[in-house]
């Protein structure tokens, strides 16, 4: 979380930061922020390693269904 704080996220714009926001391939992430402005952000390798282990721990806890990155 820190890190991702580190990297330009306002603390709004991580708590509805959805995994389909996240392009791994392309190294960035688009935001809604204020005015419901979308821009983009650009990943490090640090996020996307981190990012790839969450997005597994998460498909084994099927109880978890939302959306929602956090």
């Amino acid at each position: 979380m820190v890190e991702l704080v580190r990297n330009r996220y306002a603390s709004a714009e991580l708590v509805n930061l959805n995994f389909d926001d996240i392009n791994l391939s392309r190294r960035k992430s688009g935001v809604t922020g204020k005015g419901n402005k979308v821009r983009s952000i650009p990943i490090t390798d640090f996020l996307i390693k981190h990012f790839m282990e969450y997005a597994d721990i998460r498909k084994s806890l099927k109880s978890i269904e939302s959306p929602k990155l956090f």
